[in-house]
């Protein structure tokens, strides 16, 4: 599965329509200003300040699901773009609580589609955030939570262009992953369906158009239209050029159309960002160095690749499993053994 960085984590960059004249609504003028303030910082990696400012919001609106979410959501982010599980317990915290408060809040505001979006929010987060430690039926269970809950903030709002993020997503990756059920009553292929509400949003919405730059470049990746999802990814790193998710799917998009240079580039400042993390991913280490020794090889550098397919395979030792999250492409496990079948070849040349 691509790395999507979540059905629902389009809230850490949404807003609503107010009107036809395409204003956003949120609980006040301050509301708006703050997560407008948060998400740049959060754009530019600045989470210490992002999380500050969402305390902020928090503290404005203490029952509402609002400020919990978008703290959760910052850990999270965090946690996903190095695969590391330093900022658990504050995630965790943080998004049972927005669950908690949003469930409450909703109970009493019915018609309040900010409660249902950001409740729906909490849940697809922590659905997410199962997926990646390959918790698969707790995924499931809050991943159609937070699918419940955002139907109902649609319904009560219907020209939400942002809201589209999510559900795209949801149709493409519903239809990717099931295509084999295809001919079963209940089961149709609705990939271009998602493919186009992703279109949308990025035309038509505000904040969430980012996200879906990212939602795109996945579906492109996952349908192998490998142009396709680099020139959305070009524009992704040309505003985001230190955010890992973007480097490593270039990186990946490289790999798939075999430009090697570019591969070992792109994969070697990826590598840069990720050892000058004060936290750090054995395993994220590990495809990178095996990705850089296969651009090698395919560079005819075969001693270098050696080396690099070398540093991939003693890292492993030092890895310890419960302490990182698998990546978006391929688990641990397959990457490792990619890995040690290259290294085998090279040097039993």
């Amino acid at each position: 599965m691509v790395r999507l960085r979540s059905i629902i984590q389009i809230l850490l960059w949404l807003l609503f329509l107010r009107t036809a004249e395409a204003q956003y609504i949120s609980y006040s003028p301050e509301t708006d200003s703050l997560i407008q303030v948060g998400m740049n910082q959060v754009h530019q990696l600045e989470t210490d300040s992002a999380l500050v400012t969402f305390d902020v919001l928090a503290k404005i609106y203490p029952d509402n699901p609002i400020g919990y979410f978008y703290k959760g959501a910052v850990h999270d982010l965090v946690n996903q773009n190095y695969r590391i599980t330093v900022f658990e317990k504050e995630f965790e915290t943080e998004i049972d609580l927005a669950i908690k408060k949003g469930k409450n809040f909703v109970k009493k505001n019915k018609k309040d589609p900010l409660g249902f979006f950001y409740l729906g929010g909490a849940y697809g987060f922590r659905g997410l955030h199962a997926a990646k430690k390959r918790d698969w039926i707790d995924a499931f269970v809050d991943g159609l939570k937070g699918l419940n809950n955002l139907k109902k903030s649609v319904a009560i709002r219907e020209d939400f262009y942002d809201a589209y993020f999510g559900l795209g997503m949801y149709h493409y990756w519903r239809s990717a992953m099931t295509k084999k059920l295809f001919f079963l009553p209940g089961f149709k292929d609705e990939r271009q369906r998602g493919i186009n509400e992703l279109k949308l949003v990025i035309e038509k919405g505000k904040y969430a158009a980012i996200e879906s730059h990212f939602g795109l470049v996945a579906c492109y990746y996952n349908e192998a239209e490998y142009d396709s999802a680099l020139a959305v990814n070009d524009v992704l790193y040309s505003q985001f050029t230190f955010d890992p998710s973007v480097l490593y799917m270039r990186a990946r998009i490289f790999e798939k159309t075999e430009k090697w240079q570019n591969l070992y580039d792109m994969t070697q400042a990826l590598y840069k960002l990720l050892m000058d993390f004060p936290h750090k991913s054995v395993g994220y280490q590990v495809e990178c160095h095996y990705l850089m020794g296969l651009a090698l090889q395919n560079l005819n550098q075969t001693g270098e690749a050696i080396t690099h397919l070398e540093t991939a395979l003693a890292l492993k030792k030092s890895r310890k499993k419960k302490a990182e999250l698998e990546g978006p492409l391929e688990d641990f496990d397959d990457i490792y053994k990619n890995a040690k079948k290259l290294h085998k070849r090279l040097t039993s040349l």
